[in-house]
């Protein structure tokens, strides 16, 4: 069952989605649940990942700063979003 939401977005994101889902003949909520669902799958797999960063270091014997120095020189590496 679906449920109806209203929030509040930037005009400015706005206007890109609406090109977006016209230029992928999607309707706005079409475009904006693919996108929720991407993101939510996303953060998903990178907490995954870093989670087994930080086991991997462990077993190595890294101390917990250790393993979050190691964590944060992949994110910036890699260039992601805390």
């Amino acid at each position: 069952m679906q449920q109806l939401i209203n929030f509040a977005i930037p005009e400015t994101l706005l206007n890109r989605v609406d090109r977006f889902a016209k230029k992928t003949e999607k309707s706005r909520s079409e475009l904006i649940r693919e996108a929720l669902r991407l993101y939510i799958s996303s953060e998903q797999e990178r907490t995954k990942q870093f989670l087994k960063i930080k086991l991997a270091a462990q077993r190595l014997n890294f101390s917990e700063s250790a393993a979050e120095n190691l964590i944060e020189k992949t994110r910036n590496a890699l260039d992601i979003n805390k």
